[in-house]
C-alpha cells in the first residue's frame, strides 16, 4: 500500500507546474481527477515568462543575449512548492480534521 492510497485529489490545474505536483501525489498513490475549463483547457502563466520577469534570464546567456533555462525551471519549482505544501496541509488534516487552500505562485518561486 502506498502512503497516499485512498487519498482522492480534485484539482484545478494549469500547464506543467500543477501537473507536475499531481504527478508526485499520484505516484504515492493518489486518485487525481482534474477539471478543466469547458472549451478552453489549461494555465495562463508561461516557464519563459517568469523567468523573465522574476530576473533569472539576467543571469543566463550573455550581457547582450540573456537566454532562459533550457529547462522549465519555474514550472518545476512552483511544482514542488505545491506538492509539499499539499503533503503539509494533509499531515496538518490528520492532527485538526480541517482542509487548506494552497496558491502557488510562479513568480514567487523563481525569486525564492
Amino acid at each position: 500500500m502506498q502512503a497516499l492510497s485512498g487519498l482522492t485529489v480534485v484539482t484545478l490545474e494549469h500547464a506543467i507546474a500543477a501537473p507536475f505536483a499531481t504527478r508526485q501525489l499520484a505516484d504515492l498513490g493518489a486518485r487525481v481527477i482534474k477539471i478543466e475549463r469547458p472549451g478552453v483547457g489549461d494555465l495562463k502563466a508561461y516557464d519563459l515568462m517568469i523567468q523573465s520577469e522574476s530576473g533569472f534570464v539576467s543571469i543566463t546567456g550573455t550581457p547582450d543575449e540573456p537566454s532562459k533555462a533550457g529547462l522549465s525551471i519555474a514550472d518545476i519549482a512552483a511544482g514542488m512548492y505545491a506538492y509539499s505544501s499539499i503533503l503539509a496541509a494533509l499531515l496538518q488534516r490528520r492532527i485538526d480534521g480541517q482542509g487548506r487552500r494552497i496558491d502557488i505562485s510562479l513568480l514567487e518561486a523563481m525569486a525564492e
